[in-house]
């Protein structure tokens, strides 16, 4: 196992307070093999154990595991669903915070077409998107309709239903229903967290 990934365990166990014991409680193991982690001594840890001192320390596995996780991919579109396969659509990358990297949350890049959220959003403009099913009401989100390629709306959300509203007023807004939600259905892939704009 790389040492790095050891420093980390033992960096993020003495922050959380809990024993080497303990940890190893956590996920099934005695405290002998944790000592050993630690020291960078083991060859592989399972994928699972891996995932679950990730989920414990509120981490990305990849942070756990020393790779590089503060560069992400920045996509040309997307689809619901099928994100992570879409490699075809990487046109560049874009480095993020540490402490976003560092965080539970799942981050990439879309480049933005079209000019319905113009002025505040241009074509060719970089937004960071944090991958969420679920946002709340009057979040620029990623949005795809029936599967469809997603695209960025404003989302208002009511009791009654939803609005995907342009910026641009030449655009009219989308309502749906919760019935429409549900049938379509109208999916949430993420919410804008930043803009990146080259001069």
């Amino acid at each position: 196992m790389d040492n790095i990934m050891g420093k980390r365990i033992k960096e993020l166990r003495l922050k959380k307070g809990v024993t080497q014991e303990e940890l190893g409680k956590i996920i099934g193991v005695q405290k002998s093999a944790i000592l050993k982690y630690e020291s960078g001594l083991v060859e592989n840890m399972k994928r699972s154990s891996i995932k679950t001192l990730a989920d414990y320390f509120g981490v990305r596995p990849s942070y756990l595991m020393g790779l590089d996780d503060t560069l992400i991919n920045v996509y040309s579109s997307v689809h619901a669903g099928i994100l992570s396969e879409m490699i075809e659509n990487i046109v560049d990358t874009e480095e993020i915070s540490e402490k976003m990297a560092r965080s539970d949350k799942t981050y990439f890049g879309l480049k933005v077409k079209g000019d319905s959220m113009f002025p505040t959003y241009q074509e060719g403009d970089t937004l960071i998107v944090e991958k969420n099913t679920s946002c709340e009401s009057g979040n620029d989100c990623i949005v795809a309709i029936n599967g469809n390629e997603a695209f960025l709306k404003r989302v208002y959300i009511n009791s009654t239903g939803i609005t995907l509203q342009a910026l641009n007023p030449k655009y009219e807004p989308l309502t749906y229903t919760n019935e429409d939600v549900k049938k379509l259905p109208v999916t949430i892939i993420g919410i804008v967290r930043e803009l990146r704009r080259k001069i």
